[in-house]
């Protein structure tokens, strides 16, 4: 199976608006018209080579992206471009984003909190609350996203099955 997009959700999960009411939503997922995503969208050649995991832990959420050793200086460049894109977002410039991106943009505003961890092999990002309120809304969040992108990756792997 081609891995199109695997790191976008964890790219997402650590990058994402804080000034989640300045946006015009779009899909759950949108590689295109997303102002955070479509930066990943350009760069297919390097997410196919990534893996990544999102999990639901007791006070939030935990994604694991595993990023070849020859990927992650690029990798690096990306996150910061979608930095750059944050700080506009925080700064009250309306952009587009898709209802991932979005959804994060508000859990940030609810209080849930960010934490990530560079490793050997990629990164984890922690997406956590102590108000069991949040946390019940980034359970559901976990569970839209990894329902919505296990969409999308069958959708890529019909489309990889279709004579060229």
């Amino acid at each position: 199976m081609k891995r199109y997009v695997v790191v976008l959700l964890a790219l997402a999960l650590v990058s994402t608006p804080s000034n989640g009411d300045h946006h015009e939503e779009l899909g759950w997922l949108d590689l295109q018209k997303c102002s955070m995503c479509k930066l990943m969208g350009a760069n297919m050649d390097m997410m196919a080579h990534v893996t990544w995991e999102n999990h639901k832990i007791d006070n939030g959420a935990l994604s694991a992206s595993v990023i070849p050793k020859e990927y992650q200086d690029r990798m690096q460049q990306l996150h910061q471009k979608m930095k750059m894109v944050e700080e506009k977002l925080d700064a009250g410039e309306k952009m587009p984003l898709c209802g991932h991106c979005a959804s994060y943009g508000k859990l940030k505003m609810a209080g849930a909190k960010t934490q990530e961890i560079e490793t050997d092999f990629g990164m984890i990002a922690l997406f956590t609350s102590n108000d069991p309120e949040v946390v019940k809304q980034i359970h559901a969040h976990t569970d839209k996203t990894n329902a919505e992108f296990k969409k999308f990756l069958e959708a890529q792997m019909q489309n990889d099955k279709k004579p060229e």
